[in-house]
């Protein structure tokens, strides 16, 4: 049977690093002996992809459960081995909620969803009998109990236990859960708008006190550290918490002035009032900010004592991701 690797969300922002590093990775390069077919579900049109023998891409929309289970099942009939199962998605526009739209556009009406119509679907389908190791990206913070009133937490904390669940019913059935701080890079949402803005009016309108501590990751040290976990035993039935050094908002912002060789000139907005103006602004069609987006950012998720390596891979500085990473630029 060709055995294969299905990556759920792989033109994302992370999705897809995860994708360019699985390809970088020796166990998938054409000619080895543990070659593997990468297959791509996305919810975008697969066209003009670039072509590759042993990348497929799939659009599919896994939040219709007969879909996926269709979709699936053709799969199967391939005679394909999925071995192992990726999942690095987001709603559209995250972190930025917009459920008045539609329920896809929030944390509870997304990847609970999705989550489970993969799950069930591969249940049924009698997949889940090969399937021998599934890595799921959720997020720092997660278990914090003063964070558990967070839509993004409650989505998260219940796609961890669904397939941590899987395990106790098969012996086979090996779950990785990375649990990354906050990833940025040259394509995220927030970073390049911090970036943005100090390079135009060179001073930050700080959310809050700016006290709250991050761990910034860099998305292609993730992204390494994923494809590396890949049918890595040391990685089976394990959590990982990732993030770089420990550092408050406020010295984060501090790292961009000082990296951008400016002065940093910070100004703390009170909390209340943000929220207030992004009450009104999160209904335009472009809104910057919500009510939640900023509880998103100034929430408690910080790891104290973070390794500076995992899976070989080093986890850089966030001076030096930012240099690397282009995003200054």
């Amino acid at each position: 049977m060709q055995k294969a690797i299905l990556l759920i969300g792989g033109t994302g922002f992370i999705g897809s690093q995860i994708l360019k590093q699985l390809q970088e990775t020796a166990s998938y390069s054409q000619g080895s002996e543990k070659e593997r077919e990468i297959i791509v579900f996305t919810s975008q049109s697969p066209k003009n992809r670039l072509e590759n023998k042993k990348i497929r891409f799939i659009q599919v929309d896994l939040l219709n459960f007969a879909e996926t289970k269709a979709t699936l099942a053709e799969l199967k009939k391939e005679n394909l081995s999925l071995e192992t199962i990726i999942q690095s998605c987001q709603f559209v526009n995250h972190p930025l909620e917009r459920p008045w739209l539609a329920e896809k556009y929030s944390y509870l009406g997304f990847e609970p969803i999705l989550t489970s119509n993969i799950i069930y679907s591969l249940e049924l389908l009698g997949l889940l009998d090969n399937l021998n190791q599934y890595i799921y990206l959720s997020g720092l913070g997660v278990n914090e109990p003063e964070n558990q009133r967070y839509p993004w937490n409650k989505a998260k904390l219940f796609c961890e236990e669904l397939i941590k669940k899987q395990n106790k019913s098969s012996s086979k059935f090996k779950y990785t859960i990375f649990r990354p701080s906050w990833v940025y890079g040259s394509k995220d949402r927030a970073m390049r708008k911090f970036v943005f803005l100090i390079k135009l009016l060179r001073i930050f309108p700080m959310f809050g006190s700016g006290e709250n501590k991050v761990n910034p990751l860099w998305v292609e040290d993730l992204a390494k550290i994923v494809a590396r976990s890949v049918q890595e035993p040391e990685a089976f039935n394990q959590i990982f918490e990732v993030g770089s050094s420990q550092l408050s908002m406020n010295e984060v912002v501090k790292t961009i002035f000082e990296t951008l060789e400016k002065r940093p000139l910070i100004i703390p907005q009170p909390k209340f009032l943000l929220k207030l103006v992004a009450a009104l602004l999160q209904f335009l069609p472009f809104a910057p900010l919500s009510p939640g987006l900023i509880e998103f950012v100034t929430m408690k998720s910080d790891l104290q004592k973070p390794a500076k390596e995992l899976f070989g891979q080093k986890i850089h500085t966030l001076r030096a991701g930012l240099l690397k990473s282009k995003i200054l630029f």
